[in-house]
């Protein structure tokens, strides 16, 4: 049980990693888009809160599942601890998120700091949330990740047998 929760947290680290850097990325993006007058929609906010957490999910999800080093590393730990992972890192992300722009430390479209706010991150950080699942439940795995994954289903099953055949003999 601790090796699964060293491996979760593992992951969250990568994942939150990553999430940082792409939203440092996006929020560079929203400056230099900023400084050339360029904008979504004909507003003149650029990237949001939930655009620039959404994007961060989406990519994370992508990498994931895509990334080579990553991805097949990724395939090998369960469906239960890969979901903890993108959820817990997602959430974290819009915490800092949340609290670096309360506290003055980051301008980040949409994020109003009090109750009212909280209530919005909530919403944003589910949408996130559903945004990484939905990415990757719909994204396809690699051939290698399909081997993988074969190869750790004939290894579960073979250690079962196993395990089964030795309580039917001690028995």
């Amino acid at each position: 049980m601790k090796t699964v929760w060293k491996s979760i947290l593992f992951w969250v680290l990568i994942c939150l990693a990553f999430l940082f850097i792409g939203s440092l990325i996006l929020l560079a993006l929203d400056y230099v888009f900023g400084i050339l007058g360029i904008s979504l929609s004909g507003a003149n906010a650029t990237f949001s809160y939930g655009l620039i957490l959404s994007l961060d999910a989406f990519g994370l999800s992508l990498l994931l599942s895509y990334y080579p080093p990553l991805a097949e590393k990724f395939a090998v730990i369960s469906t239960l601890a890969k979901v903890l992972a993108n959820v817990i890192s997602v959430i974290l992300m819009s915490l800092l998120m949340y609290f670096f722009s309360c506290w003055g430390l980051v301008t980040i479209a949409g994020i109003v700091c009090g109750s009212i706010g909280f209530i919005a991150f909530i919403q944003v950080t589910a949408t996130a949330i559903i945004v990484n699942q939905v990415t990757d439940y719909a994204s396809p795995d690699s051939q290698k990740v399909k081997e993988l994954k074969a190869l750790m289903k004939t290894a579960t099953s073979s250690v079962q047998t196993s395990e089964d055949t030795a309580t039917t003999s001690a028995g």
